[in-house]
């Protein structure tokens, strides 16, 4: 069986967060990243929102420093 690695921005997060299904990330993927960046994107959110919520408790166990992010993807 193949690993399963995921490296999600904030999109994923925040849908799925919002219909109460961010564990879904977990579930499905054998190993999860989310990048020092997406964090602070998501925290950045207002506090009632369900992704900022998850991003500061169950969510920080992913997170990663990814150092820089190549240019041709961050456009």
């Amino acid at each position: 069986m193949s690993n399963r690695l995921w490296v999600v921005n904030a999109s994923p997060i925040i849908s799925l967060a919002n219909i109460e299904h961010a564990h879904l990330l977990t579930d499905l993927s054998e190993q999860l990243i989310i990048p020092r960046a997406v964090e602070h994107e998501i925290l950045d959110g207002s506090d009632d929102d369900p992704a900022k919520h998850w991003m500061l408790t169950t969510g920080q166990r992913w997170v990663h420093d990814i150092g820089s992010v190549v240019p041709l993807v961050a456009a």
